[in-house]
């Protein structure tokens, strides 16, 4: 019987141990997988990038773009001045008191920021450079205001827990408007969950400021690990649709502000082809429809090969997303230029009367944001030769005749044979109020095609 409890107690505690080793792995499994996945169907097993990649996975993304945002946010705590603070008021303070107060708070700011930067700066970089703490501020050149938009990111895996991420983005001084190449590197060690940063002297220094897909590393940062300090931490976050789609709105109206090269680089190819004759005739286009604001509202549409946001801003400018990954997209600005995959399934869905409704509302909206090359190329051939001669004689004739922003109220709907003449008002945005009388004449072609003249009615 005693030998029976004592086999009982030995197997009991062998149960015990198993159990205790088999969380402990699942635990450290977990932990590891928790860095690479962005959703459950992406975490397939980890596949180690032994040449330069574009980097796909957006919360990976986040934390290299936090990290820099601490970086240039530090940089430029040390390019303060006394113009800089805010001074509470107190009507008991001196001014010897107050510019007591402003050069111990600059010192209280500088210091801390110069030992942020030091302490994540790569120790390699530090000893080449022969960076201090009190020469930082040198070594690292950099604005009180500004703003950093990445153009393309990179990464390569150097091991199991060691990636290099090689940024190439606009560094923009606000103040000025000038922008300045930048470019940097920063490597994580995933297993400490730390990073270190390579300013662009240093990336320039070993060659990696031109890299491409798919090129091969030449050198050798020689890290197994990353040790852990007060500033070299960085938390991985999950980055929902809404965090994403305001990002890219944002970074997106930056670009077309400081980078307009980029910004045209990453339009959607046929829409780009159908609207803009070149890159000057884009930025004659975004200087037109120059007053964009912050997402106010989006729609995801989800499809096989992509994702789309269709956002929209405070002054209802559109900013559609053919989402592959975050380091592969297209831009579409209107929902007219080319037909959308929901506008074609309600258009064919759709009866004459909406069909021509939805066509109205095309040429509505290219004149509202002043798009009339689009416009002019709807009107069928007779009445353009007949009526305007030209494109410039139609500009003029539109800009003199409607609203700046317009609103369409559908009347009465009638068809002559294959003919379909539509009745509208169009309403000043502004003062609705104020009411123009126009009368639609339709041809309907094949697919989504139309050919299409009009009259104002008194």
């Amino acid at each position: 019987m005693k030998k029976i409890k004592i086999c009982i107690i030995v197997v009991a505690i062998i149960i015990i141990i198993l159990t205790i080793i088999l969380f402990s792995m699942l635990g450290k499994n977990n932990e590891y997988a928790k860095f690479e996945m962005e959703t459950p169907d992406e975490n397939t097993g980890r596949i180690l990038a032994s040449t330069v990649q574009k980097v796909s996975v957006k919360n990976n993304y986040f934390i290299i773009k936090e990290i820099l945002d601490n970086y240039y946010y530090n940089i430029s705590n040390i390019n303060n001045d006394e113009n800089d603070i805010f001074i509470p008021y107190n009507p008991d303070l001196t001014l010897e008191d107050k510019e007591k107060y402003v050069r111990e708070l600059i010192n209280s700011k500088n210091k801390i920021s110069k030992e942020y930067l030091y302490n994540i700066l790569a120790k390699d970089y530090i000893d080449k450079d022969k960076v201090t703490i009190d020469n930082i501020n040198r070594k690292i050149a950099g604005f009180k205001y500004y703003k950093f938009l990445i153009d393309y990111m990179y990464f390569i895996d150097n091991s199991e827990n060691i990636s290099t991420y090689f940024i190439y983005g606009k560094y923009v001084d606000i103040k000025s408007n000038k922008t300045y190449d930048d470019k940097l590197m920063v490597v994580l060690d995933k297993t400490n969950s730390t990073y270190n940063i390579y300013p662009y002297k240093y990336v320039k220094y070993i060659g990696a400021d031109n890299l491409e897909i798919g090129n091969s590393i030449e050198f050798d940062l020689n890290i197994s690990s990353i040790e852990s300090n007060n500033y070299n931490k960085y938390e991985y976050k999950i980055i929902n649709d809404t965090d994403l789609i305001e990002y890219l709105v944002d970074l997106y109206n930056n670009q077309l502000k400081y980078n307009i090269k980029f910004a045209y680089s990453v339009l959607n190819k046929e829409y780009s082809n159908k609207k803009f004759d070149d890159i000057n005739t884009f930025d004659e286009y975004i200087n037109n429809n120059d007053v964009r604001s912050r997402m106010s509202k989006y729609n995801i549409n989800n499809y096989e090969k992509y994702t789309q946001y269709i956002c929209v801003d405070g002054n209802e400018n559109y900013y559609i997303f053919d989402f592959k990954n975050i380091s592969d997209y297209s831009v579409i600005l209107d929902t007219y230029t080319i037909d959308l995959p929901q506008f074609i399934e309600k258009y064919n869905s759709a009866n004459i009367h909406e069909r021509v409704a939805m066509n109205i509302e095309k040429f509505i909206k290219s004149l509202n944001s002043k798009d009339y090359r689009y416009a002019y190329n709807c009107l069928a051939d007779g009445f353009k030769n007949n009526k305007f001669k030209n494109f410039d004689i139609f500009k003029n004739y539109i800009i003199k005749n409607i609203f700046e922003n317009n609103i369409v109220e559908y009347e009465s709907f009638k068809n002559e044979g294959e003919t379909y003449i539509y009745n509208i008002n169009l309403k000043n945005a502004n003062n609705e109020a104020e009411i123009k009388q126009m009368q639609v004449i339709m041809k309907l072609e094949e697919g989504t095609n139309f050919i299409m003249s009009f009259n104002f009615r008194e």
